[in-house]
């Protein structure tokens, strides 16, 4: 997921009107797992 990409995932979320702190997490562990300068970072949701 490029950050272009995670910007506008996130956006149609929040556009949706009901969104919370947890409905961006997927989003957000996706772009860190998946972005080149982040390698070794692993994101992990503890919910």
């Amino acid at each position: 997921m490029t950050t272009q990409q995670y910007l506008e995932s996130i956006r149609k979320r929040f556009m949706l009107g009901h969104a919370t702190e947890h409905s961006f997490r997927g989003d957000l562990q996706q772009l860190i797992e998946t972005d080149r300068l982040m390698k070794e970072v692993d994101g992990v949701s503890e919910v």
